[in-house]
């Protein structure tokens, strides 16, 4: 059947499970769905009651009558086909023609609808974007009973031309949920923790070439499940046998004929609206700058390495974290992303910080080191402070925990090194990482500059290898903006140019630009905003971490917005505010919107992933570090005057504030301050299992570089509250 949304015609299908094969709700009478339907200008509201003797999965597809050049979306998931012309093979789903013998190219695929975060799969046209959303969830059992006043619908180009909408109610008898598909290591779906009590089933999203979108009630993970990078499992599926399940088909129109994508961020937004709800915590910021200050120090810090570290556990038999790995990275997984909350928090705390911090080193001791590996040759800082030894870090806990990684020594015959622990995927290796570097100089400008609002004093040092290393890139800059993926290490030239890792240059060149002065440095900015903004408003942006090579990915956005936001105060120019917008946007492709219902220990009870965000699509876990970016969606929903930018900084912000309270009572490990890397807020990565062997939905370990993401946040809502705020966005 078709419906018409605006002037817009949309042809839908309704199909459901019997006997094995899929069969068309339309196509004849006595169905056990229905579907109701009730207009509105740009959307049309949908219920689908079901009542079947049998368990089965129901299918709701949609097909824009014109989908020239589709381009799909289920965020976290799916953007476009995932960049499969640049990504390696076999490393995660690939939405295109199938090819070979890698399972993760196929031109179907279906999810979990609480893998993304928006539970919604779309379709963007040069005419507009069409969604349909779905509640994550099936309340099984219940009465449906649903009725739509002023339901309406056309029903030409049904095959029968006979289909009735029908608002039929269920019956209420309980009916139970099947889950099929599990191999022993692959975590099985649940279909408790509802705080209610009444059990649920989750309902799926999928997208199929060339050009439909749907939602699922009950869900298949097809053609495969997306456990990892480079995991597939098992199709897993769950069935239902009554219930009902609501949501939306919208399109809207192409607000933007340059850019016709930038209208799902719309729907994402009307989504958030009805869907949103803020996680709950207790504890205040300074209790939490506290806490992240003295886990560093009691825990993270190695004296005998006289180093930060990594560490790892592996409950409940061995729960007490031992090192794992020493921090040596300048940037991006340590360094500067260390030691600028580090500074935060000796000017928020005082002498009380000096005697937390017990002899580990200090933010400044860090920012020393990082200065001192600037390598001439290249004319840019080395990525790792000292060598990385070559043996393999062991210790009785690694094995169990998968935590043993194979260390990486890029040391030459003259003691220079390069790269870190993302050499050992074999991506790279003897060439400068944009990402390590730009995010060392990043920070390292950021405390500068609070420091010389604060009117603090700190090394000439500093500047003067920023400024050297930003001269160089800038000196490489391509003509279009561009800056480079990696660099050569034994001169000054651009290794490789594709992929978004260079970003992370902006928000440096606008630093230098503010403490400076020099307008070179503005001028660069400028150009690359430019060039990255295209990524941005296509929704293409590929290539950031090192580790996950050309997939699409958050994280370089994040350096596109804190651009975008420094270029925006530095200026007061309209087209760094626009910018600002497009880059929160698509960062909501990314962050929740909603509570999601994990599956295991230790946020299976009352943890809500509303806030947090996906790193990339080829790890599907939520992870501390987009929100280094709040600060600057509070300074947007300032400037702006649009509190929904607000409203999800106060999410990202809250989402930190209550997964550091799980420590230690519900992680089993730890102390609080302490926070892993990873959060699965649905099936994938659910890969840890504790010493008894039951899965956990998080990981045994305590990562540096996401601790101190959330330490950053936390310090700034701190600084929020005080005189010191200038530097971080006081809203």
């Amino acid at each position: 059947m078709n419906i018409t949304i605006g002037t817009t015609k949309i042809d839908i299908e309704l199909q459901y499970l019997q006997g094995g094969r899929w069969v068309s709700a339309f196509s004849e009478s006595g169905n056990p769905v229905s579907i109701a339907l009730k207009e509105h200008p740009d959307y049309v509201d949908y219920a689908l009651p079901l009542n079947s003797e049998e368990e089965t999965k129901v299918r709701l597809s949609a097909s824009p009558a014109e989908s020239r050049n589709a381009f799909h979306v289920i965020p976290c998931c799916i953007y476009g086909d995932n960049n499969a012309a640049e990504v390696h093979a076999g490393e995660f789903p690939l939405l295109c023609e199938e090819k070979g013998e890698d399972v993760f190219r196929a031109s179907r695929w279906e999810f979990r609808a609480d893998r993304a975060a928006m539970p919604l799969s779309a379709i963007c046209t040069e005419k507009g974007v069409l969604a349909v959303t779905v509640d994550p969830y099936t309340l099984f059992g219940s009465a449906a009973g649903t009725s739509f006043a002023n339901m309406s619908w056309n029903a030409a180009g049904n095959a029968s031309e006979t289909a009735s909408v029908s608002a039929a109610g269920n019956a209420s008898g309980t009916a139970p949920v099947s889950v099929a598909g599990n191999a022993s290591e692959t975590a099985p779906v649940s279909v408790a923790g509802n705080a209610s009590g009444t059990e649920v089933v989750p309902n799926g999203v999928f997208a199929e070439l060339p050009n439909v979108c749907g939602i699922s009630m009950g869900y298949t993970n097809d053609p495969i499940s997306f456990i990892n990078k480079r995991t597939p499992g098992p199709s897993t599926e769950a069935f239902v046998c009554k219930g009902e399940v609501k949501g939306r088909i919208y399109f809207v129109p192409a607000r933007d004929a340059d850019n016709p994508r930038l209208s799902l961020h719309e729907i994402i937004r009307r989504e958030y609206a009805l869907r949103h709800e803020r996680p709950a915590y207790q504890k205040s910021f300074r209790d939490a700058v506290k806490g992240c200050l003295r886990s560093f120090a009691q825990i993270s810090w190695n004296p005998e390495t006289e180093e930060y570290t990594n560490c790892n556990c592996l409950p409940p038999e061995n729960p007490v974290l031992h090192p794992w790995r020493n921090v040596k990275e300048i940037g991006w997984t340590g360094g500067g992303v260390l030691a600028y909350p580090l500074v935060l928090a000796g000017e928020i705390l005082g002498e009380e910080g000096k005697k937390l911090l017990s002899g580990a080193a200090a933010g400044g001791q860090m920012f020393d080191k990082i200065t001192s590996v600037f390598h001439e040759d290249s004319g840019l800082l080395f990525d790792l402070t000292s060598p990385i030894d070559t043996d393999r870090v062991k210790d009785r806990y690694n094995g169990a925990s998968g935590l043993a990684h194979q260390e990486v020594s890029a040391a030459d015959e003259n003691g220079r090194w390069v790269n870190g622990w993302w050499a050992e995927f074999g991506l790279a290796r003897d060439v400068h990482c944009a990402y390590t570097v730009g995010s060392a100089v990043h920070y390292l400008l950021k405390t500068i500059d609070f420091l010389t609002r604060e009117g603090k004093s700190y090394p000439e040092n500093w500047l003067d290898k920023a400024r050297k290393t930003i001269d160089t890139v800038i000196l490489l800059q391509r003509e279009d903006g561009a800056f480079g993926y990696t660099y050569r290490t034994d001169r000054k030239e651009v290794a490789d140019w594709n992929g978004f890792a260079g970003c992370w240059f902006v928000p440096c060149a606008a630093y230098l630009y503010h403490l400076t002065g020099e307008e070179k440095y503005l001028q660069a900015a400028d150009k690359a905003l430019d060039y990255y903004g295209e990524a941005v408003r296509t929704l293409t942006c590929n290539g950031t971490p090192m580790d996950t090579w050309k997939s699409p990915d958050e994280e370089g956005n994040l350096a596109y917005i804190r651009g975008a936001r420094l270029l925006h105060e530095y200026t007061g120019r309209e087209k760094y505010l626009t910018a600002l917008k497009n880059g929160a946007d698509y960062e909501f492709l990314w962050r929740y919107g909603y509570r999601t219902k994990p599956m295991y220990k230790p946020i299976a009870d009352g943890w809500n992933a509303c806030g947090g965000s996906i790193t990339s699509v080829s790890n599907p876990h939520i992870h501390p570090m987009g929100m280094i970016v709040d600060s600057d969606l509070y300074y947007l929903g300032k400037v702006s005057g649009d509190s929904y930018y607000t409203e999800r900084a106060l999410d990202g912000t809250a989402w930190i504030m209550q997964t550091l309270e799980l420590y230690p009572e519900k992680t089993g490990y730890g102390q609080y301050g302490v926070l892993s890397e990873r959060w699965c807020p649905s099936d994938g990565l659910v890969i840890q299992k504790d010493s008894n062997g039951d899965f956990y939905s998080s990981w045994y370990s305590y990562n540096l570089w996401a601790a101190a993401a959330a330490f950053e946040e936390v310090c700034e809502r701190c600084l929020d509250d005080t005189e010191l705020s200038m530097c971080v966005g006081r809203v």
